[in-house]
């Protein structure tokens, strides 16, 4: 994923994860990059960490559900986009189905 810009980003505080579009055998794949980081008062930088505060679960919880609706979201416009690439260049019209019948079972 290194040199690939991230598709989205949802950032919280220094909570963040990035999603990234990586092109494979069988179309487009979504990976997800989750970063962490704390202040150092010593070097005067952020210093990134794989762990969090107890008090950040759910803010992490949180985090990680918009982050997999918008993931979800550029997965049906990649899907979209992909499907009318295929698509001929004249649609042809396709009749609408009759109502499907259904049964009534009784007891």
């Amino acid at each position: 994923m290194s040199g690939n810009k991230p598709e989205h980003v949802e950032r919280d505080g220094a909570m963040k994860f990035s999603i990234f579009v990586n092109e494979g055998e069988n179309g487009p794949r979504l990976n997800v990059a989750f970063e962490n980081a704390y202040f150092d008062k010593e070097s005067n930088s952020f210093v990134p960490t794989n762990s969090i505060r107890l008090e950040d679960t759910l803010k992490l919880q949180r985090l990680a559900g918009r982050t997999y609706d918008a993931g979800m979201r550029i997965k049906q416009d990649l899907n979209q986009r992909r499907s009318e690439e295929r698509a001929p260049a004249q649609q042809r019209s396709v009749p609408a189905r009759g109502r499907k019948q259904t049964r009534s079972y009784s007891r």
